[in-house]
């Protein structure tokens, strides 16, 4: 490892332990060289800091949407299930406002 990624390494390490302390959730994003350089090359941009960010900015939305998308599926999973063992009645009203 060179001294500049030591460097930026122990930044990044010390910002990410702060933001629980702040109440701020962190997502990590891993970044796979060879996609950010393609995407770089089909947006015709150079890697500088601000590319970079677009770049995460973009892979952290599409993450987000993931997981809300797995989420929503799992509470329709764990609604329909409820609704066949007869624990609701309808499972398109959420469990608290079921009684």
């Amino acid at each position: 490892m060179t001294a500049d990624y030591d460097v930026w390494y122990e930044k990044a390490s010390a910002v990410a332990r702060d933001f629980p302390a702040r109440g701020q959730a962190l997502q990590i994003i891993a970044i796979r060289t060879d996609d950010f350089l393609a995407w770089l090359e089909e947006q015709g941009g150079t890697n500088d800091a601000s590319n970079r960010l677009r770049y995460v900015k973009m892979r952290a939305a599409a993450a987000a949407q993931t997981v809300g998308e797995l989420a929503q599926a799992v509470n329709t999973a764990v609604a329909l299930i409820a609704l066949r063992a007869g624990v609701i009645e309808d499972e398109r009203r959420p469990l608290d406002m079921q009684n």
